[in-house]
């Protein structure tokens, strides 16, 4: 079974120039962490993101990615329900980042929870600002190129490492299921 898949070249140069095009129309907002009651909380993430309406074209492609993931690698959540939430667009500047955490909490109470965390890489003219997940209690880094769409189950630990130069900017949608197996 695979941890993680990476869809190399998933979002064309013109889909991530559009999708830049849009982050760049929208009002930004600091980001914050917790699910359900969420905080700024700039030791733990520093970034700004800005959200999809419902319906836009890149949830179409991150939550077809995200099925397609689940079939792939073997990881087999039941999806029969799934349904892909707006997209945060995220612009991490130098110095941003977001520490250790995972996408999903066993402890909230709701019928549907996260099953599969979706990221799209829109720029790679930056450096620092890895993707890394914590895996059999190492830091793995994974190299990702503009357009490419990493898809992971949403309880897997993760962090986006402090960019040292530029800015990274990215697309990032989690898919929501019942809360089984």
């Amino acid at each position: 079974m695979d941890r993680y898949c990476i869809f190399n070249n998933a979002l064309p140069d013109e889909l991530c120039n559009l999708a830049l095009a849009e982050l760049d129309k929208k009002q930004l907002e600091s980001a914050s962490v917790g699910i359900e009651d969420p905080v700024l909380d700039t030791q733990a993430r520093m970034s700004d993101v800005a959200w999809t309406m419902d319906g836009h074209w890149l949830e179409g492609i991150l939550f077809h990615s995200a099925l397609r993931a689940n079939k792939l690698s073997g990881w087999k959540f039941v999806m029969l329900d799934a349904q892909p939430g707006n997209v945060q667009l995220t612009r991490y500047p130098t110095g941003g980042y977001y520490d250790w955490h995972e996408d999903w909490s066993p402890f909230i109470d709701e019928p549907r929870i996260r099953k599969i965390s979706v990221t799209a890489l829109l720029n790679d003219d930056f450096t620092g600002g890895e993707f890394e997940f914590y895996l059999d209690g190492k830091e793995h880094a994974v190299k990702l190129k503009r357009g490419d769409v990493l898809v992971f189950p949403s309880f897997v630990q993760h962090r986006v490492a402090p960019v040292k130069t530029g800015t990274r900017n990215s697309a990032v949608a989690w898919i929501t299921a019942k809360r089984t197996l």
